[in-house]
């Protein structure tokens, strides 16, 4: 759950529509050369379960937005998983609940840390 945490507070749009952390360090990079930190050591998903990440990010495309982010519907995932022909294990719905509920908790949280190029540099 650490590596879902860290990349949705690393993706997650800026305020009043602003390029998220990542992006905004990514176009650093690409402009100047320069890799921070922050986005050198940024975590990659467990080799083992990186699979339930992919799906978590194609199912969570397809999310409702109302005010704000909505949960994945039992339904969308059910689904998304039949027109794969895809038979998910209880834990591996258990572990996409628990994904999603951290990204709701992410994408809820007020802009903190806001960050800009300018500041990115320094």
């Amino acid at each position: 759950m650490a590596f879902a945490e860290a990349e949705f507070a690393m993706t997650r749009p800026g305020k009043d529509g602003q390029p998220s952390r990542k992006q905004v360090l990514r176009d650093i990079y690409e402009q100047t050369g320069v890799l921070a930190d922050e986005l050198a050591a940024a975590p990659v998903p467990p080799d083992d379960t990186a699979y339930l990440w992919r799906w978590f990010c194609e199912i969570s495309r397809g999310r409702q937005v109302g005010m704000g982010a909505c949960p994945l519907l039992h339904g969308e995932v059910d689904v998304w998983l039949r027109q794969r022909g895809i038979v998910a294990a209880e834990w591996e719905l258990q572990a996409l609940r628990a994904v999603d509920s951290t990204y709701l908790t992410v994408m809820s949280r007020e802009h903190e840390n806001e960050i800009g190029f300018a500041s990115a540099l320094s």
